[in-house]
């Protein structure tokens, strides 16, 4: 894939298969421009930002379920699949990522007008010290992040809202501007 600069992402279509709450299947379409979620506590809203992220950047195969990982994803009524789909678009392109949480496996396609063209596929587990480099760089090039918890800390807020003192480094750096460790400064 050829080099471009980052351009306005827009997250469309999320699918999740076992993930969390979610026994079955979940379905969640977002329109253009700014989307609300509203529904009660335990609804799943969380549940589904966080199977966002687990599509884009893998999920870990831990077992401990204070972590972000299988222990605390996986539905535990053991459903059939543990899987998710997100589709987005990254400028003017329209991309398709499938992956399979139990196994690592992961597929990438474009949208071209008449289907789905496959672009890249493997295995991409986020704990692997061999890494899928191919899939990382078309992370960089479309959403231009290849950290989860970069991701998170910048484009999902938890509850409550984090003080400035609480912002992750990496965000603080950001905002901030190359070269220097702390916004403050």
């Amino acid at each position: 894939m050829a080099a471009r600069p980052v351009t306005a992402v827009r997250w469309s279509r999320l699918v999740l298969h076992g993930f969390g709450r979610f026994a079955g299947t979940v379905r969640l379409e977002l329109g253009p421009g700014l989307n609300v979620l509203v529904a009660p506590n335990e609804a799943g809203k969380s549940t589904l930002l966080a199977g966002l992220a687990a599509v884009l950047f893998g999920l870990p195969a831990t077992t401990d379920p204070d972590k972000f990982g299988h222990g605390r994803w996986r539905n535990w009524q053991g459903p059939p699949r543990f899987a998710g789909e997100l589709e987005f678009e990254a400028g003017k392109d329209r991309f398709r990522i499938q992956r399979d949480f139990a196994n690592h496996r992961i597929s990438v396609a474009r949208w071209t007008g008449a289907g789905w063209q496959p672009l890249l596929a493997g295995e991409h587990n986020p704990n692997a010290k061999r890494r899928h480099v191919r899939y990382e760089e078309f992370l960089q090039e479309t959403i231009g992040i290849t950290s989860r918890e970069l991701f998170m800390s910048t484009f999902a807020l938890g509850q409550p809202l984090p003080e400035p003192h609480g912002l992750d480094a990496d965000v603080q750096q950001l905002l901030s501007g190359a070269g220097t460790a702390s916004f403050r400064q």
